[in-house]
């Protein structure tokens, strides 16, 4: 399985950015930067989850049920929710 490393975080207006490394089985390394807003971190852990721990979770959570997803170099951490709709209710009970 492929090893999700959060390399920084950044507070924002609306949450944070998070500056991410993939590194998957076969050696290759993807950077990408991923933001999470106050209003996500709230839903899938009501605040008892530090934002760094969620945004792993939500990495790894989509890396599990996708692996071969190709991510983009940017994105929010919702559009997890397009790739695997079940995440909201899932990734709470996980967390």
């Amino acid at each position: 399985m492929a090893e999700i490393d959060v390399k920084t975080e950044l507070e924002e207006s609306r949450g944070w950015s998070y500056l991410v490394e993939v590194r998957r089985e076969d050696g290759s390394v993807s950077s990408h930067k991923v933001t999470l807003a106050w209003v996500d971190h709230d839903l899938w852990t009501g605040g008892s989850v530090a934002p760094s721990r969620t945004i792993e979770a939500v990495l790894k959570y989509v890396m599990t049920h996708l692996p071969e997803q190709g991510w983009p170099p940017k994105f929010d951490a919702a559009r997890a929710r397009r790739w695997v709709p079940q995440i909201d209710r899932e990734l709470r009970m996980a967390l």
